[in-house]
């Protein structure tokens, strides 16, 4: 499975073309994400050249190692056949895709390695009433049927 992550506004706050501050948790989460082994990190960022370098030279530091940086494996050409400047991943955490940017790293933590993390992430995020919404209650089981398998996989 494969995380995407963003840089600016995600894991440091934005300041582009500078490398903002580390937004609470974030190295350490991705840390931890990384020891389990469960899943790939991507950087997913707008950055290019040597801005690009600069935060993976920022995230190596802190002991943060993507599979790759703007693609979907470190091989990848665009010359390949089956090229895609879109990124195929299981979750994407961007400061652009939650209500009010970034959740706390924490709460990505907790969605991440808790079978009931999906409920309360749907509460805490949405204001969703998990039990009142089918299509949440679904989403939800599938994600626990798919932490379950992953375990034996």
């Amino acid at each position: 499975m494969v995380i995407a992550v963003d840089f600016d506004g995600t894991i440091v706050t934005n300041e582009f073309p500078n490398i903002g501050k580390e937004i609470p948790f974030a190295t350490d989460v991705l840390r931890k994400i990384l020891s389990e082994g469960k899943y790939k990190l991507i950087l997913w960022t707008s950055r290019e050249g040597e801005r690009q370098r600069e935060a993976v030279e920022w995230c190596n530091q802190r002991g943060i190692y993507f599979y790759a940086v703007n693609k979907n494996h470190p091989e990848e050409t665009v010359e390949d056949d089956l090229y895609s400047k879109k990124i195929r991943a299981t979750y994407y955490i961007d400061d652009h895709n939650f209500p009010g940017g970034t959740p706390d790293w924490r709460k990505i933590d907790l969605f991440l390695h808790s079978d009931d993390g999906m409920e309360i992430m749907d509460q805490q995020w949405f204001q969703i009433k998990t039990e009142e919404n089918f299509f949440v209650r679904f989403g939800r089981w599938v994600e626990k049927i798919k932490r379950k398998l992953n375990r034996y996989c």
